[in-house]
């Protein structure tokens, strides 16, 4: 019975240490085949992020180039000369003696960009007083009819800029004020004259101005016995050439 019983004991020992080998085996296969898997799916993932970062664009690249068309535009430009000379015509509005046709001459010299210094010279002539119209008589010569004037004034461009005609034309132009002094001779006599206004020049071409002015010839007369300060109204218009 003994012996029976030992003969069973040494073959289920035989027994599970081959199960216990065969178990052991297919762990170290699944684990070696694991590995292997493991290995090639993460030398593919390389590959794969290899081949993305070499389409990827370079530093500094652009992925859309812009096609962007610039509208050449020829801006005037003053000379390199400073000075500017040229005639004018206009309307010069006498007090109590009606308006007239005056013409003359500007001389400027621009000391900068913002400010220039201005001589004009102008010659008009006096029609007939409301007194001389009411009682059909003169109470003034010809000559004494007759104004010159001249006076330097100081000029400020408060706004220069560029006027614009259509899409492909800009010209320089500018607004600006100007006062000074002179004198008129007007009536036989000589006055003091005190000049306030402003303009609008505007340049064709780099050498060539175009120019409109509005002023103020402040001065006393004593024609009807009592001494007044009379305001004379200039409107004018001219051209100027730069050298």
């Amino acid at each position: 019975m003994e012996v029976r019983i030992f003969v069973f004991l040494l073959k289920l020992a035989t027994d599970m240490s081959k199960w216990s080998c065969r178990a052991a085996l297919c762990i170290t296969l699944g684990l070696i085949v694991t590995t292997a898997v493991a290995a090639e799916d993460e030398a593919v993932g390389k590959k794969s992020l290899g081949d993305k970062n070499s389409e990827a664009p370079l530093e500094g690249d652009q992925l859309l180039t812009p096609k962007v068309k610039r509208n050449k535009i020829k801006v005037g430009k003053i000379d390199t000369e400073n000075f500017e000379l040229g005639p004018f015509a206009g309307l010069y509005s006498i007090e109590d003696f009606g308006s007239s046709l005056v013409v003359g001459a500007r001389f400027a010299w621009h000391l900068s960009e913002s400010f220039f210094v201005e001589g004009n010279y102008g010659q008009t002539k006096g029609g007939e007083t409301s007194a001389e119209t009411l009682l059909g008589r003169e109470f003034f010569t010809e000559e004494d009819r007759e104004l010159t004037y001249y006076n330097a004034l100081f000029g400020f461009n408060f706004l220069p800029g560029e006027a614009f005609i259509g899409s492909n034309w800009a010209y320089v132009n500018a607004l600006y004020l100007v006062a000074g002094a002179g004198n008129t001779t007007f009536g036989g006599d000589d006055r003091f004259t005190v000049v306030g206004g402003f303009g609008y020049r505007f340049l064709v071409t780099d050498w060539l101005a175009a120019h409109v002015d509005f002023k103020d010839h402040m001065f006393k007369t004593d024609f009807f016995g009592e001494e007044k300060t009379t305001h004379n109204m200039e409107i004018q218009g001219g051209f100027t050439i730069f050298f």
